[in-house]
């Protein structure tokens, strides 16, 4: 998975947070939490029907592996979508 910055993860298990409620800023760090691989600013978007647990999209790249593209947050009507850089 490529996430923001052009950083690849490899296949595994990771922990996406908020940082806060009011800023669209969210971190994504191994399962234990001890290396955090990115804090990303995010679009914040609108959801009319938010879903019961987590839901991520991901976007095809014209090279290497899919790109994650939004999070949407269970039980909340944001979702979070990530910015990819040049």
């Amino acid at each position: 998975m490529l996430i923001p910055h052009h950083v690849v993860l490899p296949a595994g298990s990771y922990v996406i947070k908020r940082l806060n409620t009011v800023t669209p800023v969210v971190q994504i760090l191994n399962e234990s939490e001890t290396k955090v691989y990115a804090t990303l600013l995010t679009n914040l978007d609108f959801v009319m029907n938010p879903p019961d647990k987590p839901v991520f999209t991901f976007q095809e790249m014209p090279e290497g592996p899919p790109a994650l593209k939004s999070w949407y947050y269970p039980g909340r009507q944001t979702a979070y979508e990530f910015i990819m850089g040049r």
